[in-house]
């Protein structure tokens, strides 16, 4: 086929060879029938301007895409029902979305997003993960709001799993990015961008399950009130990297370690860290924030129980009319194996947590200190769950 694709066009079955250079200015679609739908573009640009040109991807569909230009189009391109896009190379002005589909960019791994308005990528409800194989360099103009990821809460475990990092352009470095959305998104990759404006959680549940570095990049982290930062990886950079959660009286900013596996919705456990042993960052729990340890059954290989933990290299700061949450992740308490865990370790700890909800009277918080007279540090916190053998007594 050479020419544009316009005004509508629908790669149902089949494959469908493009060797020309196009122009999409209609609405395109790829997929949608019972078997595979393929539309491959072998030149280097496919174009879609003027607020005109649509992209759609679903059941059984994908788009191979040498390089692609979505130049100011209010629907962009939209990969749902399991479908795919693969691009070399990509840029888009405003909006990207996902609904159970997946997005792979090729040998630079690389998506350029100019964004206006704020908008930029978007995850729609969908009963299937959506799937971001790409990293992402955002070129934001809109100086009255940040760069938002907005994120639906579906039928899904996780709604997005972000796989590649960002970073901004030289004119966007001091740039926010917004969270938005009731749903869960997981990111897994290192990020090595700086800025110097914070990382915004504002709804929903982020998980952080890189370990080989912060996947939001070198800034600070705010947790707003009514959503929760997750996961078994990293958070932190050398200048910036602090995580600041708020509060609210009926919707506490909460921080749960552990994350959560996007095929089975199985809770897994583990150790959300801040910081590292080459830099320190601090963790503030503002006024009615909350912390959430997950306890889980005896496991059968190490014959503990599998705990969640917070660990901060740094200071861990906790204000008034905080809670302490153990949640149990099993029906059966009996079934918890009895012993002292650590459930939060810092260079330093200061302040309490108000308020401790734990599923028996016989549980009991312990706040560890080192060192004696004025060199005392509280460094640990430490869980006590009676059982066979054990039996808690702490004054």
């Amino acid at each position: 086929l050479i020419g544009e694709v316009n005004p509508f066009f629908w790669v149902k079955e089949g494959l469908l060879s493009v060797t020309a250079s196009n122009a999409i200015r209609g609405s395109t679609k790829v997929g949608g029938g019972v078997v595979p739908a393929i539309l491959e573009f072998t030149k280097d640009d496919v174009v879609a301007g003027n607020q005109q040109g649509t992209l759609t991807v679903c059941t059984n569909g994908t788009a191979n895409l040498k390089r692609m230009v979505w130049d100011h189009c209010y629907k962009n391109f939209t990969v749902r029902d399991g479908g795919m896009i693969k691009c070399e190379d990509a840029s888009f002005i405003l909006k990207a979305t996902l609904q159970g589909g997946k997005i792979y960019c090729g040998s630079n791994n690389r998506l350029k997003s100019t964004t206006y308005w704020g908008q930029g990528i978007a995850s729609e409800a969908s009963a299937l993960t959506s799937y971001f194989y790409a990293g992402m360099e955002l070129n934001h103009y809109d100086s009255g709001n940040p760069a938002y990821i907005t994120i639906a809460d579906g039928e899904a475990p996780v709604d997005l799993v972000m796989k590649g990092s960002f970073s901004w352009t030289s004119t966007s470095a001091e740039k926010s990015i917004e969270k938005k959305g009731e749903g869960v998104m997981k990111m897994t990759a290192n990020n090595g961008a700086s800025s110097k404006s914070p990382f915004l959680l504002s709804e929903g549940v982020l998980l952080c399950d890189s370990t080989s570095g912060s996947p939001i990049g070198n800034t600070e982290l705010k947790v707003r009130s009514g959503a929760a930062l997750g996961g078994i990886g990293f958070v932190g950079g050398t200048e910036r990297g602090n995580v600041v959660v708020a509060g609210a009286t009926d919707k506490p900013g909460i921080i749960a370690p552990g994350t959560v596996d996007e095929e089975t919705g199985a809770h897994l456990y583990g150790t959300l860290t801040v910081g590292s042993e080459a830099q320190n960052n601090s963790v503030d729990f503002g006024n009615y924030s909350r912390l959430n340890i997950g306890v889980g059954p005896k496991n059968r290989e190490t014959r503990v129980s599998d705990v969640d933990k917070l660990k901060v290299y740094g200071v861990l700061s906790i204000k008034e009319n905080c809670t302490l949450d153990l949640v149990k992740n099993t029906a059966e308490l009996d079934l918890i194996a009895g012993g002292v865990y650590t459930i939060v370790e810092a260079d330093k700890i200061e302040g309490t947590f108000a308020t401790v909800l734990k599923p028996k009277d016989s549980w009991k918080v312990i706040y560890v200190t080192e060192g004696e007279g004025e060199d005392a540090v509280v460094k640990r916190i430490d869980v006590a769950i009676p059982g066979k053998g054990l039996k808690v007594d702490v004054r």
